[in-house]
């Protein structure tokens, strides 16, 4: 992943914009039905980014991306902390989408029937080896599985429910989106 150097506002600098191949039009957003995700928790992996965790506890790192015509971005926001980079498409080995699922109880109505609702680790791997993970929330589960079946991750992007429970180190994960759900 290569930091970006982004203006006080955001927006990538020409350079950067060139690096990864330009930005889509208007129609060409469109028709990819938008170029954002929804936001997601970082977990570990991108050394730009662990530098934010180091030294503060119980903050969450929250990122979003961005598809260009040859990139990924990647935007951190870490109370009002942010920090930007990306990756070329062509760079990427693998995106791997692992979702669990999550039996919600419906309280006070005993006629309606528990709900499924999935929680998932997302890995994004690249060609030189390294990768880095984050964890999804149950309300925005959906949409990001709908942002990588977008046609520029076709061929890398990987998806699957599993049918193990959530494994250890996860549980408190799942303990935390069962209480965001009540």
């Amino acid at each position: 992943m290569k930091t970006i150097e982004t203006e006080l506002s955001g927006i990538l600098e020409e350079e950067e914009k060139e690096y990864f191949g330009g930005t889509y039009s208007f129609l060409e957003r469109i028709k990819l039905r938008g170029i954002g995700s929804p936001k997601i928790i970082y977990h570990a992996g991108i050394p730009a980014f662990d530098v934010l965790n180091e030294y503060v506890e119980n903050e969450s790192s929250f990122v979003s991306f961005e598809v260009m015509k040859n990139g990924l971005i990647l935007r951190l926001n870490r109370t009002q902390r942010l920090r930007c980079v990306g990756t070329r498409l062509t760079d990427l080995a693998a995106i791997k989408l692992i979702g669990y699922k999550i039996e919600f109880k419906r309280r006070g109505w005993n006629d309606l029937p528990n709900r499924i609702v999935h929680m998932g680790i997302l890995e994004i791997e690249e060609l030189d080896g390294s990768h880095c993970t984050f964890r999804i929330f149950t309300q925005n589960f959906d949409d990001l599985l709908r942002f990588f079946k977008k046609t520029p991750f076709r061929g890398k992007f990987s998806y699957h429910i599993s049918d193990n429970p959530t494994k250890e180190d996860q549980k408190e994960l799942a303990a935390f989106v069962a209480e965001l759900g009540q």
